[in-house]
């Protein structure tokens, strides 16, 4: 199983689920550290996107921690994982109702285009609600918000749809409109 999320923090936290869960040597995560909802997306799953993208960064975020180079490493090395995982693998893709994590939802379900797999989404703006809300009124905006024993709850109780070629096809083309 290979868990497909969207920041830092939010790999951080499902790394402490699965290890907490004792599922950390069986289940790997793959983490997209980019924000996708500022910036140029066009043609991002072909290296000039990336080119565009990158180039886009460096000439209008500022770097005072020079971390876009390793930002950069790191969606590329993502990218690199994401395209040469063996057919059948089984993906889950966590993501939040916002701008940035429904775009990386798209973009990552393009990459896996024409790859046989199984791709499960937890979408943790519902499964929050549905699981954890009624006792809290919080709201999370991203996944990285939400607490590890929270996602553990979550994750535990399978809060996930498979999705279907059907689902698959919209979001390939979402993708592409986008």
């Amino acid at each position: 199983m290979i868990h497909i999320v969207f920041g830092a923090s939010a790999s951080g936290s499902i790394k402490q689920v699965l290890r907490e869960m004792g599922l950390d040597r069986s289940e790997e995560v793959i983490a997209f550290c980019d924000i996708l909802s500022v910036g140029p997306i066009h043609k991002l799953h072909e290296d000039t996107g990336l080119r565009t993208r990158f180039d886009w960064m460096q000439e209008r975020m500022t770097d005072e921690f020079e971390e876009l180079a390793d930002q950069q490493k790191s969606v590329k090395k993502a990218i690199g994982r994401l395209l040469f995982m063996p057919e059948g693998s089984r993906f889950v893709i966590w993501c939040c109702d916002n701008a940035d994590e429904q775009t990386g939802l798209r973009y990552v379900t393009y990459l896996l285009k024409g790859k046989v797999c199984d791709i499960s989404l937890v979408n943790t703006t519902e499964a929050y609600e549905d699981l954890i809300r009624p006792k809290n009124k919080y709201k999370p905006l991203h996944t990285g918000e939400i607490a590890p024993e929270k996602l553990q709850t979550i994750y535990r109780d399978g809060f996930r749809r498979v999705l279907t070629d059907h689902d698959r096809e919209a979001l390939e083309m979402e993708w592409m409109a986008l």
